[in-house]
């Protein structure tokens, strides 16, 4: 394992302390407008570095790490990640104040405390709303080193196999560190402040689909077709990632989707409703899976089955058909915007925009008809060097 590389940062101090700080672009009631995802990724990087230096403060408080570690192991998004304003709520009943305590501190290294917000300093921006977190690699295991003091890490989901952070020295000054690599999180507790992914606008937790309580991405809302009244039903049975498309300071990959489905014949093609359609300008799409690395390495499948259509009725197979086109990826919320391969659906073509820095696992096309007396093949497959998937027609 490569040594990490500590720097005392007390020049790095002294100059911050001499510098005023531009507070004008961090109002936040103020819509910045991004002209690149470069400018959106350094914009991150500037303000997840801020509050990762005011964080350094509470690294040796335990009643807050007390506070952070049980918010941690609730996993509220599959992940070990607490969002800040969840956290601020549960340090407030612990009679902590923590953006207090993070203005404080970042003050007395000769920081502005007045750009100390992490409830707002990501609001509005580009029209949409984000939400800082903490995420703490290895956390399951917590096998750390207990005489390390944590590491505070900003990371703004970039595409890296190092990253740095601060943490403090024998005389309780604040110190700089590089070469941080993902075996060090093993030794050393990091908090990494970074940008969850999982939750929407509001900041509500976008569901993975639980397929035990019937929901489901796409449900056919309109009235029934004219027809013999063949219901599809369709689902992915079981998918293998093979490729982790997100970066160790990440957590999970997130894997996604988003669907078009329309109904077809030899006069038209129109586009279905239901979530995932191309009415979600957002391009979130909808979460189907969070996979740890582990899974990926050791080249497991996942089992939980997720529905992608149900209650689709279709035509007689020379008439109007159901098809589903659909790009799975490992998604990056604010980060990046990818357009998948074209997508064959009858005679037309489809490329389904979504919110990632990669390309897409892959864009596939479901029909409800393989063949004049095969309604839908049950256990078809598809796959390719990075994913692996089966479907299963259900009930």
């Amino acid at each position: 394992m490569k040594k990490i590389i500590y720097v005392f940062v007390s020049l790095f101090i002294i100059i911050a302390g001499c510098k005023k700080e531009d507070s004008s672009i961090h109002n936040k009631n103020t819509n910045l407008q991004f002209k690149s995802v470069d400018d959106v990724m350094e914009y991150a990087q500037n303000e997840l570095d801020r509050l990762s230096q005011a964080m350094v403060g509470l690294i040796e408080n335990q009643n807050f790490i007390s506070v952070l570690h049980s918010k941690v192991d609730e996993m509220f998004d599959g992940d070990y990640n607490v969002l800040f304003t969840d956290l601020i709520e549960a340090c407030d009943q612990a009679n902590i104040n923590l953006v207090y305590e993070m203005k404080l501190y970042y003050h007395s290294i000769g920081g502005d405390s007045s750009l100390i917000d992490p409830l707002g300093v990501f609001q509005d921006k580009n029209g949409y709303n984000y939400y800082p977190q903490i995420y703490i690699p290895e956390f399951e295991d917590n096998n750390w080193d207990p005489e390390n003091l944590p590491i505070v890490c900003p990371y703004n989901g970039d595409d890296v196999d190092v990253i740095e952070g601060y943490s403090k020295d024998g005389l309780g000054a604040i110190r700089q560190i590089f070469n941080i690599e993902e075996d060090d999180a093993t030794l050393w507790q990091i908090w990494i402040i970074s940008i969850n992914e999982d939750v929407d606008n509001n900041g509500y937790i976008d569901e993975i689909t639980d397929i035990n309580t019937g929901a489901t991405i796409l449900s056919n809302d309109e009235p029934s077709l004219d027809g013999d009244g063949i219901t599809i039903n369709a689902a992915i049975d079981k998918i293998r990632i093979k490729d982790r498309k997100e970066s160790w300071p990440g957590g999970k990959s997130e894997i996604a989707i988003r669907l078009l489905a329309a109904y077809t014949s030899i006069y038209d093609i129109k586009p279905g409703l239901g979530y995932g359609t191309l009415s979600d300008e957002t391009y979130r799409g909808k979460k189907i899976y969070k996979v740890k690395k582990k899974d990926i390495k050791d080249g497991n499948w996942i089992t939980e089955q997720v529905k992608i259509a149900t209650n689709w009725e279709a035509d007689s197979y020379y008439s109007k058909r159901v098809h589903i086109a659909f790009a799975i990826f490992e998604r990056d919320w604010y980060s990046g915007t990818k357009l998948s391969p074209d997508i064959p659906v009858e005679s037309n073509t489809y490329a389904l925009r979504f919110r990632s820095r990669d390309d897409a696992y892959a864009a596939l096309h479901l029909t409800s008809m393989e063949g004049y007396n095969d309604r839908y093949v049950d256990g078809w497959g598809d796959g390719n060097s990075i994913i692996e998937i089966l479907f299963k027609k259900v009930n």
